[in-house]
């Protein structure tokens, strides 16, 4: 499968598998059915919109959305919306799960409850994956939202997640860079550079398949070639990366934000470790990355299959 290098390439990718259906939890709010609307209206899905019904159309009257491609289910009730949702994807009706205005907390609550019946036998992450200018391939941040300060199992983890995604774009052997402040071991000053170069080890050795690790290695010289020669690093990874990783969830979730409004970056992301995509967009999020989140969800997921896809379709579920 030829690598997806770009946030075009992606949706048009996403419209060979078929148009999906996505339930939606929670889904009476603009934004949203925005986003659900703009997706039906590129070919990409229909949503199974779960929430209270009338405000639901209410929006979709003043926002001009025609619902009637969509499923609507009355349900004020946010647990209960979330039980719904949940056996959508199980019964394989909904092929994935999308968060509306039900907080994060009682959303992600919910799905770890369910883990180990929803298919996840190891840890969820989330992945973010930038369309930046200049850049000649899609870049994956890792983990901007769920693992707050993950040990180094855990790390080992969400860079298998992120890897998987990466394998499921194209990419056959992603260049994974360990971030920290720089690329001198520092203990126990900074835990960062200890967990990086054993993760970069262990790739080595071969315990992290599928894909090149190395670190620690500072952003510039992750993603610049010409920062890395100037500085003299040597790493396999050195301006060629294609997943970042982040020592905890604040350098990435500030990483992530600098992009995302500092930039003219696009953007889209989601949950993986379920046998599902799961969608967790911010309420400030534009219609158009949503829409992207949609993408991804679609090309990414388990039983996904573009003409000419001879992939392999595993979930990362382990």
């Amino acid at each position: 499968m030829e690598a997806i290098r770009s946030t075009i390439e992606l949706v048009d990718r996403a419209k060979r598998c078929g148009i999906a259906n996505i339930a939606v939890v929670a889904a009476h709010e603009p934004s949203v059915l925005e986003g659900v609307d703009l997706a039906w209206r590129e070919g990409l899905c229909r949503g199974i919109l779960i929430g209270d019904g009338a405000r639901i159309e209410a929006i979709a009257r003043e926002i001009g959305m025609d619902l009637s491609p969509h499923r609507v289910i009355h349900q004020t009730n946010d647990a209960v919306a979330m039980g719904l949702a949940i056996d959508l994807v199980k019964s394989g009706e909904a092929r994935a799960l999308n968060k509306g205005i039900i907080s994060t907390g009682k959303f992600m609550h919910a799905l770890l409850v369910e883990r180990r019946a929803l298919g996840a036998s190891g840890r969820l992450s989330h992945v973010a994956v930038f369309g930046i200018s200049g850049f000649d391939r899609l870049m994956i941040l890792t983990d901007p939202a769920v693992n707050i300060s993950p040990d180094l199992p855990t790390k080992v983890e969400i860079v298998r997640n992120a890897v998987w995604v990466a394998h499921r774009l194209g990419v056959s052997v992603p260049n994974v860079a360990m971030l920290a402040a720089t690329e001198k071991i520092l203990y126990p000053d900074m835990p960062s550079t200890v967990d990086a170069a054993l993760l970069a080890k262990m790739s080595e050795c071969g315990q992290i398949p599928g894909c090149v690790v190395d670190g620690p290695l500072a952003l510039d010289n992750a993603v610049s070639a010409e920062a890395a020669r100037i500085k003299g690093v040597r790493s396999p990874v050195a301006g060629k990366a294609d997943i970042l990783v982040a020592h905890n969830i604040e350098a990435a979730n500030i990483c992530y934000k600098a992009l995302v409004h500092l930039t003219d970056a696009d953007v889209c992301g989601m949950v993986v470790g379920l046998s599902f995509p799961v969608l967790v967009n911010s309420r400030a999020d534009p219609p158009r990355f949503r829409l992207l989140s949609a993408a991804l969800a679609i090309a990414t997921s388990a039983n996904a299959r573009p003409e000419g896809d001879a992939g392999e379709g595993r979930a990362p579920a382990r």
